[in-house]
């Protein structure tokens, strides 16, 4: 496959996170809105009535909470889920809010599956050339 071909098809769905990339050093993101509730397109993918969360009358069946993030490099990205543990992980994160940014790391798997959300700084963005310098200013 042409190499072009291969980014573009690697961009394609990229706007959705997995869980395992939360994996390992985990992910520095932006909180860019408002946690919502969301009906899930495939009812397998939705909390169900034994799940902490329902249980606690935070969503009903069929739903999942939407999280909507941006990356370092702008890119906004989703994650849907239905995690308590991604839920609780987020609640003992004090005082955040959209523009907040978070550092999400994941440990574990299946019902020993941890995450902790750390608020972050905004990463250093690396300096722009500036459009004020002077020609004059630039050694030979």
């Amino acid at each position: 496959m042409p190499e072009e071909v291969r980014e573009a098809a690697n961009k394609m769905g990229n706007d959705w996170i997995k869980g395992e990339e939360f994996d390992g050093e985990g992910l520095t993101l932006q909180l860019v809105q408002p946690l919502e509730k969301v009906r899930s397109n495939n009812p397998k993918y939705g909390a169900q009535e034994t799940d902490f969360l329902v249980k606690n009358d935070l969503l009903e069946v069929g739903e999942s909470f939407r999280f909507v993030f941006k990356t370092t490099d702008g890119t906004e990205r989703k994650f849907d889920t239905k995690s308590s543990p991604f839920f609780i992980g987020f609640k003992q994160c004090e005082e955040l809010g959209v523009g907040d940014w978070v550092k999400i790391a994941r440990t574990g798997k299946t019902t020993e599956t941890r995450y902790s959300v750390e608020k972050v700084d905004a990463p250093i963005e690396p300096a722009q050339p500036s459009d004020d310098l002077d020609p004059s200013q630039i050694p030979p």
